[in-house]
C-alpha cells in the first residue's frame, strides 16, 4: 500500500486518512496505475444481489494480503446493519470502469486518494493496460494532498449545497475542501462561476444548431468557460472538454489551422489520459479527417504551423474567430 516514492499515506485533518506528495509531481505526470482487485458487474441497487456477488469475489481472493488491504479500506455504511462489512467497503470503494461504464472495480491504492471538488489530479481507466490510472492535472507541491473527483461533471457544476448533497447522498461524507470550507464570499463567487459555467456548456451543446448558426458565440464561450475554469483553479479534464468543444467548432466551419491548435491544446490536458486523449490526437495533423470537417466552409483556412507568435500573439490569433 502506498509504495510509491511520489507519495504517502497520511492522516488528513478532517478527512481520515489521503495521499500526500513525498515530492514535487509535475502537471501531466502518472502517478499511479493499478490493476483491480476484482471487478464486478453487480446491480447495486439490489442488495441481495449485490453482497451475494461481493462475498463470493472476497472468497476468491487469492492471498491474505489480498483479503488484509481489501477489509483495511474504509466503509462509509458500517453503521447500516442491513448492509454486510464487506458489500459498505464496495459500495464506498468502487470506481466504474470507464465513463458510463456498468462494471466497476476495487482498487484498494487508488481508493486512498480523497475527493476535492477543485482536484490537482484525475482518474483514467486504461482499458488497454486494464489499470486504474491517476495523472496529476496541475503542478503538485511536495506536502500537498493529491486529490481527485468523486463526482460526475453536472453535479460538480453545481453550487456547493447541492454538490455537498450529492456527495452525501453517494458516499456519505460532508465534503470539506478548499473550494467547500471557503469563505461565505468565496464560496459565492465559487457559485457563481460553476453555474456560469454550466450555463455557457449547455449554450454550446444545446442540439447543436447554434454552432452552425453562430459558431463565433460558441467560440466564445469556449474562451469564456476555460477563463471560468482557470480561476475556479479546476484541473485539466474540464479543459480538456472545452479544447475540444473549440476545435469542433473550427473544424466544422472550415478552420483546419485554428482547429489543428485547438487539438493539440486539448492534447496537452494529460489528466484527461487514456481514450478521451487519443479521441482528439489524430486531429492535430490531420483536422480534415474528423467527420465534422467542411460542414461549412465559413472560416476555411488550412492546416498550418504558425511560427515567430510570442505566447500574447498566439492568444490573439486564437481566439480572434470568438469575435461577435
Amino acid at each position: 500500500m502506498a509504495s510509491s516514492n511520489m507519495y504517502s499515506l497520511e492522516p488528513i485533518p478532517g478527512a481520515g486518512l489521503g495521499m500526500v506528495a513525498t515530492v514535487f509531481i509535475p502537471r501531466g505526470t502518472q502517478i499511479l496505475a493499478e490493476p483491480p482487485l476484482f471487478t464486478l458487474s453487480a446491480d447495486f441497487s439490489n442488495p441481495t444481489q449485490l453482497t451475494a456477488a461481493i462475498e463470493a469475489k472476497v472468497r476468491a481472493l487469492s492471498s491474505d494480503t489480498q483479503r488484509t488491504a481489501f477489509f483495511a479500506l474504509h466503509n462509509n455504511y458500517a453503521t447500516d446493519r442491513a448492509i454486510s462489512a464487506a458489500a459498505g467497503i464496495v459500495k464506498t470503494n468502487a470506481h466504474p470502469l470507464g465513463v458510463g461504464a456498468r462494471e466497476c472495480g476495487l482498487f484498494p491504492e487508488c481508493s486512498r486518494f480523497n475527493h476535492s471538488c477543485a482536484s490537482n489530479s484525475s482518474y483514467t481507466w486504461i482499458a488497454a493496460t486494464g489499470k486504474e490510472t491517476i495523472f496529476a492535472g496541475k503542478d503538485i507541491p511536495a506536502g500537498q494532498q493529491i486529490t481527485v473527483n468523486y463526482l460526475d461533471e453536472h453535479s460538480l457544476l453545481q453550487k456547493r449545497s447541492d454538490r455537498r448533497a450529492a456527495i452525501l447522498a453517494l458516499f456519505r461524507f460532508g465534503c470539506g475542501c478548499d473550494v467547500c470550507a471557503g469563505t461565505p464570499a468565496e464560496v459565492a463567487a465559487s457559485d457563481a462561476r460553476r453555474v456560469e459555467i454550466a450555463r455557457l456548456d449547455r449554450l454550446i451543446g444545446g442540439g447543436g444548431m447554434l454552432v452552425m448558426v453562430s459558431p463565433a458565440r460558441c467560440l466564445d464561450s469556449c474562451k469564456q468557460i476555460l477563463q471560468l475554469y482557470m480561476d475556479e483553479g479546476m484541473n485539466d479534464d474540464a479543459l480538456f472538454k472545452t479544447y475540444n468543444d473549440a476545435f469542433q467548432i473550427c473544424v466544422m466551419h472550415g478552420d483546419l489551422a485554428r482547429a489543428s491548435a485547438f487539438a493539440a491544446l486539448a492534447v496537452t490536458c494529460t489528466g484527461a489520459g487514456g481514450p478521451s486523449l487519443e479521441s482528439v490526437r489524430p486531429y492535430v495533423e490531420h483536422p480534415e479527417r474528423h467527420a465534422y470537417a467542411g460542414m461549412s466552409q465559413k472560416w476555411r483556412t488550412e492546416r498550418r504551423k504558425f511560427r515567430g507568435l510570442d505566447q500574447n500573439g498566439f492568444e490573439k490569433w486564437l481566439w480572434k474567430r470568438a469575435d461577435w
